[in-house]
């Protein structure tokens, strides 16, 4: 039977690597460097969700999430206007 700090320590690892894997989607699918799709990755509400595994969602594919992350994004903050 497996420790339950074992399998803790598992999906904590897991959800890393999951972090890693959409944030160098983010950075492939919108052109942009990785220090930014890290700021906009850990700037946005999906995060957050990855980290507490909310709605399964840390079961769904890195290139799906970083997909969904940009289009969400895209809609919620306004084009900066330099001003």
């Amino acid at each position: 039977m497996m420790d339950p700090s074992q399998g803790n320590a598992y999906l904590a690892f897991y959800r890393e690597n999951l972090e890693e894997d959409i944030i160098a989607a983010l950075a492939e699918e919108a052109g942009i460097s990785l220090r930014e799709a890290m700021d906009l990755y850990y700037g946005s509400a999906l995060s957050g969700q990855v980290e507490t595994g909310q709605h399964g969602i840390d079961n769904l594919s890195p290139k799906y999430l970083a997909a969904d992350l940009l289009e969400n994004e895209s809609k919620e903050k306004p084009a900066c206007n330099g001003h």
